[in-house]
């Protein structure tokens, strides 16, 4: 969604200080708190129940009426207060078109101030031609779960069904055919959950060849690939059109019957997976979008004491509630990802360091909360600013949530943000559990900037102690590889050996979206969650040997999988 503009930014905020909550004047006798407001020449109502826990997401029901006290405006106040479930509504006063932005920008507004179950938006519409909602829905069209034309008399139905039903993070028709156009549809379950329950089964043939079309355009993430037997080889291509395809990735080797895989993030419309084999077949093939995991973070804005603004993401898993304690991962963007709009930073781009830990068999096996904060440009995370608004946003959302473990708070950045993140750890060293920088660690100059000098290496020695794991392609242009490599080099001067993986000539564009080897690498979750603050790094009595110059004709040879080498296997120590 877009960003409201400054003008709305101001006038919320004083139409929320200067308006009390009210019991709705129509329905006096429901627990309902009402605030009226007005945007440009939109009129609305926000009707919040007074049951509401801003721990716990709730959905958002938009309905234009043409009045924000009309019968059908009543009737779902009452509901959303006498329903167990609960809902935030927010009524319109309108049924036009030309007001999409104003309306836009409101419910940005409500969902980045109340905890929206972002996966259960609805658009209703009093009984009537309107098209504000249905053109929302057209412009927007993964805002809404669902969209109705709604009567006084059918405001019960709605609100009972309503709750069984929430935006699906696969959209999904399949066919098993090498031509789209001609072949029947299977139809495929929903693979969100990470569950083996599409509809094809392991007993069944399978099929050489699986499309699966969307009916929009999608960014696609990630996904899991199951056969009756080892399916030791396929390809999965996307495209446009259904005819026409790019390969996006390969599986060579493999042994096993399931293969969970990280792919690049890219838009597509259709996407294939396929294999020459001749005695395999491919039982299940289940897609992640990412835009179903961003969904489900919410949103807020930080201001810091000295008035910094920090727009940050938020991700609570569903068994927060019981949960004796639980870590919390905090993810920096790169550069790219600089902005307000409080989407970049989960985006498409470099986002994956956030979504990553949201997935389905993550949040299984390690249920956190994850924090992606946002600076704009041309901030950088090494900003005084920036790192006092840092810590505070993490107090604050420590009172929040009182069972973040504040023994276990992990931070994860890349390029930029691995600087930052680094930086932040200088000043304050008893911060983070644990730092994983992918692409980066010292300072380096952005945006073309002359580099006021580095603060990361001469400070190490204040948070070498904390467990640190680096990863970086050898052939980063833009972050070189020399200077993650001199870090590495003053941590083993000073007797430590932090872990440190560098990836082969070849693989730079792989890296620097991490989402393909970084952010995948299976070790990653079980060290990093392994790690607490009380349990820091012991220098030792050596003093470990400098990494040297990486010839690409050289190391390369050191790997085992042809992917990457851990320098840290190669560290022999000199006594002193």
């Amino acid at each position: 969604m877009r960003n409201i503009s400054r003008r709305f930014a101001v006038l919320f905020f004083l139409v929320f200080l200067s308006l009390l909550f009210v019991r709705a004047s129509s329905a006096s006798d429901v627990p309902v708190k009402s605030t009226y407001g007005k945007f440009g020449d939109l009129r609305y109502g926000l009707f919040v129940p007074a049951s509401y826990d801003e721990k716990k997401p709730i959905p958002l029901v938009v309905l234009a009426d043409a009045s924000t006290v009309g019968e059908t405006t009543v009737k779902m106040i009452k509901l959303a207060s006498t329903d167990g479930s609960g809902y935030i509504l927010l009524s319109l006063g309108s049924t036009h078109e030309g007001d999409i932005k104003d309306a836009i920008g409101i419910i940005s507004e409500i969902c980045s101030r109340f905890a929206i179950n972002d996966a259960r938006i609805f658009g209703l519409w009093a009984s009537g031609k309107n098209t504000l909602i249905e053109n929302i829905a057209r412009q927007y069209d993964t805002l809404f779960a669902a969209t109705q034309e709604i009567a006084s008399n059918q405001t019960a139905g709605f609100v009972k069904a309503m709750h069984k039903v929430r935006r699906g993070p696969i959209y999904n028709t399949a066919f098993k055919a090498r031509n789209v156009k001609t072949s029947t549809t299977i139809p495929t379950a929903p693979a969100f959950d990470g569950l083996d329950e599409t509809v094809w089964q392991v007993s069944q043939p399978g099929y050489k060849n699986i499309v699966i079309r969307f009916p929009q355009r999608v960014m696609i993430s990630r996904c899991t690939v199951k056969g009756p037997t080892p399916l030791s080889s396929f390809k999965i291509d996307v495209g446009s059109d259904g005819r026409t395809w790019q390969e996006i990735t390969s599986v060579q080797g493999n042994d096993t019957k399931r293969v969970e895989r990280f792919i690049p993030s890219v838009g597509a419309n259709y996407i294939r997976l396929s294999t020459n084999e001749k005695d395999v077949a491919i039982a299940e093939f289940e897609v992640y979008a990412e835009l179903a995991t961003a969904r489900e973070f919410r949103t807020g804005v930080f201001v810091g004491a000295k008035g910094m603004k920090m727009p940050y993401r938020l991700f609570i898993p569903e068994n927060y509630d019981s949960l004796h304690s639980i870590p919390a991962v905090v993810f920096y963007h790169d550069s790219g990802q600089r902005g307000t709009d409080n989407i970049r930073q989960l985006g498409t781009i470099k986002g994956e360091g956030a979504t990553v830990w949201a997935l389905p068999e993550n949040r299984r096996k390690n249920p956190c909360i994850v924090i992606a904060p946002q600076i704009a440009h041309p901030k950088l995370w090494r900003d005084k600013d920036v790192m006092a608004a840092n810590e505070e946003l993490l107090a604050m959302l420590g009172e929040r949530y009182p069972k973040m473990d504040k023994n276990r708070i992990y931070g994860t950045g890349i390029g930029l943000g691995a600087e930052g993140l680094c930086n932040m750890a200088v000043k304050n060293p008893h911060l983070f559990a644990a730092l994983h920088l992918v692409s980066g660690g010292p300072n380096h100059p952005v945006d073309g900037a002359k580099e006021a000098g580095d603060t990361v290496i001469p400070g190490i020695a204040k948070f070498a102690d904390i467990p640190m794991w680096a990863m970086q392609a050898w052939d980063d242009v833009r972050r070189p590889i020399s200077l993650t490599t001199k870090m590495i080099n003053k941590y083993r001067s000073l007797g430590y050996n932090p872990r440190y993986t560098v990836f082969l000539p070849g693989l730079a564009s792989k890296v620097s979206n991490p989402s393909v080897y970084a952010y995948e690498d299976p070790r990653l979750p079980e060290w990093l969650f392994a790690q607490n603050r009380r349990e820091r790094v012991q220098r030792t009595n050596k003093i470990y040997t400098p990494i040297g110059n990486l010839d690409p004709a050289v190391f390369p040879n050191l790997s085992t999988n042809g992917l990457y080498v851990d320098f840290d296997k190669f560290a022999t120590g000199i006594i002193k």
